[in-house]
């Protein structure tokens, strides 16, 4: 990914949030840059990752990705992720997804539950079970509550 001629490190499906003090930010699965409008200045890229160092992707044994950053009622940072491990989709056991929060945006943590499975409700009653659970976005359709989702949307592969 290129931000204003300044290189960074790749970052495929990068989120983009708008702080409640207006400041943007651009999210990646491990790593995060700010700026005050979409045309920078962008700041220099900081580490968001499980590491020590703040660095790498991996948080409990399972990979992340594909993050979805937003801000709650409180001005709270949370991550929404894809998350996945080296075995076999469809064999159960294999996580979907994952919550990151913070409180500042620099130290963060990563829970150990997951917030969603890879079994969808159908509006029939019935369920379905999919391998894959893939690049989570959020909605936002309560104006009485603008900083609580709504809606869940995924992309999804069948097992």
């Amino acid at each position: 990914m290129d931000v204003a001629g300044d290189p960074w490190v790749p970052c495929n499906n990068p989120s983009p949030a708008v702080h409640p003090n207006g400041t943007l930010f651009l999210a990646c699965a491990w790593s995060m840059r700010r700026a005050a409008s979409p045309f920078g200045p962008w700041s220099e890229t900081w580490g968001i990752g499980g590491s020590p160092t703040g660095t790498g992707r991996v948080w409990h044994g399972r990979s992340w990705e594909d993050p979805f950053l937003y801000f709650d009622k409180r001005g709270n940072w949370h991550l929404l992720a894809h998350t996945y491990t080296q075995e076999t989709y469809g064999q159960g056991g294999n996580p979907v997804s994952g919550h990151g929060f913070s409180t500042d945006g620099i130290r963060w943590h990563y829970a150990v539950e997951e917030p969603y499975n890879n079994t969808v409700a159908q509006s029939d009653g019935t369920s379905r079970t999919y391998s894959t659970v893939e690049r989570p976005k959020l909605v936002f359709a309560d104006a009485g509550n603008p900083h609580t989702p709504t809606h869940l949307f995924n992309g999804v592969s069948p097992v």
